[in-house]
C-alpha cells in the first residue's frame, strides 16, 4: 500500500479566470469544471507571478518569482536550477511524468529534465530532445525557403522520425494552427499511462503533470464550438504580432469576435478535461489522488487594448484559476478567498508528500523566500513580474520593419504588487517608463481607475513602500545579473520556438 498520494497537475496554457463559468461569467463555457468544484477547494483569488508561459511554469515547479529562479525573457537559456518539483519528488520515490503540448515546457529549456517519462504532444513522433537528437541538431531548410530542418546526428531512428515530425506540421499544421488533436491525445495519454503505472508499480506513488494547450492563440475551436459560442465569426481577425507591430490594428467589432472563439476554446477545453476526470473517476485510486487544475497565466482579448499576453499585468493575465482536489481527508470541497499565488503550489504538493521544501536559494536582494503552503501558509502579499520586454519588442520590428518602439502606444507593465491595506486589497503597477499606478481591485476589478491620487497620503506611502520592499527583496530590476556571460537572450531553438508560438 502506497503511504504518500499520486499528485495530478495539470495546467491549461492561457486559460483565463475571466471566461469560466465557474468563476461567475455569465455564458456556461465550463460545466465541467463546475461539477469538479463540488470535489475540490476552488481558489477564488490566485495570482500567477507571471503572465507568461516559461517563466509562470519555472515558477510553479521551483516555488520562486521568475527575478529568482532567473528563467524569463532577458534569460531564455536551459534552465539551471538546484531542484524542481518533479526532481524532489523522484527523488523522494516517486514516478514522473510529463506531457506537454507548448514546445517551450520540454526539452530546449531544461523542463523535462527531472522526468522518468516525458511526451512531447506537438511532435506526432516522440523524439527525446533530452539526447540533443532534434531541437539542437537543426540546419536550413533546402531551397532558401527559410525555416529549419533536422540534421543527421548519431541517432539516425531520432533524425527519421525529426523529419517526419517536421514534415506532418508542414503539411496537417501544428499545435498553433489547431490545439485540438494535441489536447485530446494528451488527456488520453495521461490516463493511459496512469493504468499502466498502477498495472506495473502499484505500491509507488507518482507525479504526473500535464499542459494543454487548447485556449491559447490563434482560436481555431472544433466547430460545434465554433456554432455554438461564435457564430457567423468568419476568419480569424488577426494575430497580437499584427495588432501590436501596426501592421492592422484591430477593432472592437474584431475583438469580439476573438471573445466569442476564445470562450468556445475554453468550452471545448473544459469537455475534454470533463472527459478525462470521468475517466479518473473511474480508478478506484481517485479518492486518495491530489489533483490540480491551474492555469500558467490568462489572455487579453481586447482589454485595455490588448491581445495575447506580452505587455501587460491587468488582472485579465494575472488572476487565474486554481483548483485543488485534495487527498482523501485533507480538506473538505469549498471556495477559499484569501490570497493566494499559483506557485505556492510548489510546497503544498511537497507538503502533500511528506517533504519539507528546501530552503530557498538567495535572491539577489536578499532572502528567497517566495511561496507559501496553501494548507498550513498565509500570506498579506502577492507579486506579479514582466522582467524584460525587450523580446517581444524586438520581435515585433522583425516581423513588421516599419514598427516603431519608441512610439509603442501601450504602457509596458513590469511589477504588479498585491497588497492588502485598511481592509481592502490594492495593486500597485510599475511600468517600464518609470510611472506606476494603483487600483483597488475589490470595487475596480477591471482596472479602469488610478486611485494614486484620491488615496489618503498614509495608504499610499504605505502601499509604494511594501511595493518597493517586495521589489529590493526579490532582486527586481538586476535582470542583468540574471543573463549569461555572452548577453544573449535566447539561443536559436528557444526562439524558433518562441516564433512558431506567436510570441515574436
Amino acid at each position: 500500500m502506497k503511504s504518500r498520494p499520486d499528485i495530478i497537475l495539470l495546467v491549461m496554457d492561457t486559460a483565463r479566470k475571466k471566461s469560466m463559468s465557474v468563476y461567475g461569467h455569465g455564458r456556461p463555457t465550463t460545466p465541467n469544471l463546475e461539477r469538479f468544484a463540488g470535489e475540490c477547494m476552488v481558489y477564488d483569488n490566485a495570482i500567477s507571478p507571471s503572465p507568461w508561459t516559461v517563466p509562470a511554469h519555472a515558477s510553479i515547479f521551483s516555488g520562486l518569482y521568475p527575478s529568482q529562479h532567473g528563467l524569463h525573457s532577458a534569460n531564455l537559456r536551459y534552465w539551471k536550477r538546484e531542484y524542481d518539483l518533479p526532481g524532489l519528488l523522484r527523488r523522494a520515490g516517486y514516478r514522473t511524468y510529463g506531457l506537454s503540448a507548448n514546445s517551450l515546457i520540454g526539452d530546449t529549456l531544461g523542463f523535462s529534465e527531472t522526468f522518468d517519462r516525458f511526451e512531447r504532444l506537438w511532435q506526432r513522433f516522440q523524439v527525446d530532445g533530452r539526447k540533443g537528437a532534434m531541437e539542437h541538431h537543426c540546419v536550413p531548410c533546402p531551397g532558401g525557403k527559410g525555416g529549419r530542418f533536422p540534421a543527421f546526428t548519431e541517432h539516425p531512428a531520432d533524425f527519421v522520425k525529426s523529419v517526419a515530425n517536421k514534415l506532418m506540421e508542414r503539411a496537417l499544421g501544428g499545435v498553433m494552427r489547431d490545439a485540438t488533436p494535441s489536447t485530446v491525445r494528451g488527456l488520453g495519454r495521461s490516463i493511459g499511462i496512469i493504468r499502466e503505472h498502477q498495472a506495473a508499480r502499484p505500491d509507488t506513488p507518482y507525479f504526473l503533470f500535464l499542459n494543454v494547450l487548447q485556449p491559447h492563440e490563434v482560436y481555431n475551436p472544433p466547430e460545434e464550438y465554433r456554432e455554438r459560442f461564435a457564430p457567423g465569426g468568419g476568419r480569424y481577425p488577426g494575430t497580437s504580432r499584427e495588432h501590436y507591430s501596426g501592421k492592422r490594428r484591430l477593432s472592437p467589432d474584431d475583438f469580439g469576435r476573438l471573445t466569442r472563439l476564445y470562450e468556445a476554446e475554453v468550452a471545448f477545453m473544459d469537455f475534454c478535461i470533463g472527459r478525462w476526470l470521468d475517466a479518473l473517476r473511474s480508478l478506484p485510486s481517485y479518492g486518495g489522488t491530489a489533483v490540480v487544475l491551474v492555469s500558467d497565466h490568462g489572455e487579453h482579448v481586447g482589454e485595455h487594448g490588448h491581445l495575447s499576453h506580452e505587455f501587460s499585468l491587468y488582472q485579465e493575465l494575472v488572476d487565474v484559476p486554481l483548483m485543488v482536489k485534495y487527498p482523501g481527508g485533507v480538506r473538505p470541497p469549498g471556495r477559499d478567498g484569501r490570497l493566494v499565488q499559483s506557485h505556492d503550489l510548489f510546497p503544498t504538493l511537497l507538503e502533500l508528500a511528506g517533504l519539507e521544501p528546501p530552503e530557498p536559494p538567495v535572491a539577489p536582494g536578499g532572502p528567497g523566500g517566495a511561496s507559501v503552503s496553501l494548507l498550513t501558509g498565509s500570506r498579506d502579499c502577492a507579486v506579479s513580474q514582466l522582467v524584460d520586454v525587450n523580446l517581444w519588442l524586438d520581435g515585433l520590428k522583425q516581423y513588421h520593419p516599419e514598427f516603431d518602439a519608441v512610439a509603442f502606444p501601450y504602457k509596458t507593465s513590469q511589477f504588479a504588487c498585491f497588497i492588502k491595506e485598511d481592509g481592502a486589497l490594492y495593486k500597485w503597477v510599475g511600468h517600464g517608463d518609470g510611472t506606476r499606478q494603483v487600483y483597488e481591485l475589490d470595487s475596480d476589478p477591471g482596472e479602469l481607475v488610478d486611485v494614486c491620487g484620491s488615496l489618503g497620503a498614509g495608504t499610499l506611502q504605505r502601499i509604494e513602500s511594501r511595493a518597493a520592499d517586495e521589489m529590493a527583496r526579490l532582486g527586481f530590476g538586476r535582470q542583468a545579473d540574471a543573463r549569461d556571460g555572452d548577453g544573449e537572450q535566447a539561443d536559436e531553438a528557444v526562439t524558433r520556438q518562441l516564433r512558431g508560438l506567436g510570441y515574436i
